[in-house]
């Protein structure tokens, strides 16, 4: 894909800390961010699923719509750089 999983450690464990914003507006930011990561990284992004993946799952009983879809569209992205499989695992633990 585009970008190389490698030193991207960094990123992921700032993306992770941001899951909790309580700004909307930048939580939905880092959520897009964490989905064109996936897309643009593939496969390989699948080591960072424990790190940033499921704590982005809490935010789909977020009370503004706005959010929960950005959490979905950012799902779809991850199952199709990982596999549906892990997605499901994950969403449904």
């Amino acid at each position: 894909m585009r970008i190389e999983p490698n030193g991207v450690g960094e990123l992921m464990e700032a993306l992770k800390g941001a899951m909790k914003e309580a700004n909307k507006a930048v939580l939905k930011a880092n959520i897009s961010l964490l989905a064109d990561l996936a897309e643009a990284m593939g496969a390989p992004v699948k080591t960072y699923t424990k790190k940033c993946f499921v704590p982005m799952l809490y935010n789909l009983s977020d009370k503004q719509s706005l959010v929960r879809d950005e959490v979905i569209s950012c799902m779809n992205k991850w199952a199709e750089a990982i596999g549906a499989e892990t997605v499901v695992t994950y969403a449904c633990a």
